[in-house]
């Protein structure tokens, strides 16, 4: 996939994930990943993982207020494993979770970064390729 085609389907998904995130809170791993998806425009809910509680009370909380999160947790080894964990504890409390973007990130991505936090320099980057 070529620099202009990435960047542009990068565009159209943190579009939609924008849209999403007004209505749905997202779920990541810390406080740099908040801050990058912060810095792409999103201006829903963050919920930050590595906030001091357990994976468990965290999405036992999460079930109170909401009917739905949007999992982004990175997508390298250890990340992988959370959003694993994620899911079942998740599913286990009857919460409907969304990965789609994460799933459509880590294939765009994965090659290039392996953490949520980079994004915003990723997509810089690939726009200053194109000038």
């Amino acid at each position: 996939m070529n620099t202009r085609h990435k960047l542009e389907k990068l565009t159209e998904l943190l579009t939609d994930l924008q849209k999403d995130n007004l209505s749905i809170p997202i779920l990541v791993e810390g406080e740099m990943d908040e801050a990058a998806l912060r810095s792409l425009g999103l201006k829903g809910k963050i919920v930050r993982l590595h906030s001091g509680k357990s994976i468990l009370n965290l999405c036992e909380d999460l079930v109170k207020d909401h009917d739905e999160v949007i999992l982004l947790t990175d997508w390298d080894k250890r990340g992988i494993r959370v959003y694993e964990s994620l899911k079942h504890f998740l599913k286990s409390n009857d919460m409907k979770y969304n990965g789609k973007y994460w799933i459509k990130l880590r294939n765009l991505c994965s090659k290039d970064i392996q953490v949520i936090e980079d994004l915003k320099k990723y997509m810089d980057n690939l726009e200053n390729n194109l000038k």
